[in-house]
């Protein structure tokens, strides 16, 4: 799984420079992936999630790394030139590299969203049964309420199919 970040460069205190890009992460661990797929699927926010947080920090480094070789080559950026002279990391002294999850919501397709249900449904775990069916609901083209209980009668998840009757 590739997971995509967002993020932006200030070279120096005085940079009014607005412009975000994009970098994706493509080794990524299977708790982060987990957590990702956590997040997509029941609306918390990817800052919320220590894992997410290492992958934010890995990017990081990674960009630092592509963002250095750039400045290198720069030769109109005096003051990183008179820093790496002096054997001196520009992000240590006033460049500054910020990463973030984009803000666009990620909309799983059908399948995607029917595969995390029925595992939730299969481990008869309600509130995440339930965070799913609330996050996803407008996004699944189907009735997703439907289609859980559906999963809950074929599984035998019986507290599902109580509170709903209750409901």
């Amino acid at each position: 799984m590739d997971i995509l970040l967002n993020y932006m460069v200030k070279l120096g205190k005085y940079d009014n420079n607005e412009d975000v890009f994009e970098w994706t992460i493509t080794d990524v661990s299977e708790e982060a992936e987990k957590a990702f797929t956590y997040a997509v699927m029941t609306g918390t926010d990817f800052e919320d999630m220590p894992e997410l947080q290492a992958v934010c920090a890995q990017a990081y480094k990674e960009i630092e790394q592509d963002q250095l070789e750039k400045l290198r080559d720069d030769k109109d950026d005096g003051f990183a030139i008179e820093l790496f002279k002096n054997g001196q990391n520009p992000f240590e002294h006033g460049y500054k590299i910020t990463v973030f999850f984009p803000d666009e919501e990620i909309i799983p397709e059908d399948e995607e969203i029917e595969a995390y249900l029925t595992d939730a449904i299969e481990a008869h775990d309600l509130r995440l049964t339930e965070a799913i069916v609330l996050e996803q609901y407008e996004n699944y083209s189907g009735n997703l309420i439907e289609k859980a209980l559906e999963i809950a009668e074929r599984v035998g998840f019986q507290e599902l199919l109580d509170k709903n009757k209750k409901d």
